[in-house]
């Protein structure tokens, strides 16, 4: 299975995991590069041409941020199947679980969070998406 991790890190936590995922499945990566200004994202590599996305997020106000749901806005008729993982201090899974959904029109198949704090340790599961 062709899978392509979708990430997009502002404080450098999620890229972190990102990093973790992508060397366990040894899979490609895009991150998704926003311009606060401008309210615009852009990103390298089409996920069209893959079997599985795993997109990747912090939580902003217990919701998707902003660029990860102007790239789902933009890509939508290229990603089918897909997990989701988000970085978070404490709550938010579900609002972001919620937003894909409303966007993409199906739930992930799977989906984690995983606390801030436990990022810089390594103490933290990615099973649930690297499956």
């Amino acid at each position: 299975m062709k899978t392509l991790i979708v990430y997009y890190s502002k404080s450098g936590n999620t890229r972190k995991v990102a990093e973790k995922i992508k060397d366990t499945l040894s899979c490609d990566w895009d991150e998704i590069q926003y311009d606060e200004n401008a309210h615009t994202i852009k990103s390298a590599v089409d996920p069209a041409g893959y079997d599985r996305i795993i997109l990747m997020c912090p939580i902003w106000a217990f919701s998707l941020p902003e660029p990860m749901t102007l790239y789902l806005e933009a890509h939508k008729a290229g990603i089918s199947q897909y997990r989701l993982a988000v970085t978070c201090g404490l709550f938010g899974l579900r609002g972001c679980v919620s937003g894909c959904k409303k966007i993409l029109g199906t739930p992930p198949e799977a989906a984690v969070k995983i606390r801030a704090k436990f990022i810089p340790s390594g103490k933290y599961s990615i099973a649930k998406v690297a499956q």
